[in-house]
């Protein structure tokens, strides 16, 4: 999708924590992420890693939790993806050519209404990461 023309896609990730990375600290003294900073990954940093997106020259083979988080915030700041924060997907349906995302962010539900869902990614087990490989007739045109 980096690829496309500028403007063809509209990025939208919804993260139910509060902040980027959910679980993941993002610097050695972060207290809210569920991972204490200085623990290692148990995969290395070869697998947990977008397939368009290499980590820093020199960083061990298996990153502490705050690097994971930092990974996570320069994915970001690269690529300018939307992130809606505190926005927990509660149900998808496709409608005719589009679909309906349920969303509960914060306190409020709301129904986005979408021209694409490329998959959901979700990250409650130890593999985070998942390079999706879409082929443009995957993609739901409207």
């Amino acid at each position: 999708m980096h690829e496309a023309p500028k403007d063809t896609f509209h990025v939208t990730c919804f993260e139910a924590s509060n902040r980027i990375g959910g679980l993941w600290p993002i610097d050695k003294v972060d207290d809210e992420g569920l991972v204490n900073p200085d623990m290692c990954v148990n995969q290395s940093r070869h697998t947990v890693s977008f397939s368009d997106f290499a980590w820093e020259e020199g960083k061990a083979s298996f990153p502490k939790a705050w690097e994971v988080g930092k990974y996570l915030e320069r994915y970001v700041d690269k690529y300018g993806v939307d992130i809606k924060l505190e926005s927990r997907v509660m149900q998808t349906e496709m409608k005719g050519a589009r679909w309906e995302v349920r969303v509960r962010e914060r306190a409020e539900e709301k129904v986005c209404v979408l021209s694409c869902v490329l998959g959901f990614l979700i990250c409650k087990s130890s593999q985070a990461f998942k390079n999706l490989r879409l082929q443009p007739q995957d993609l739901t045109q409207v």
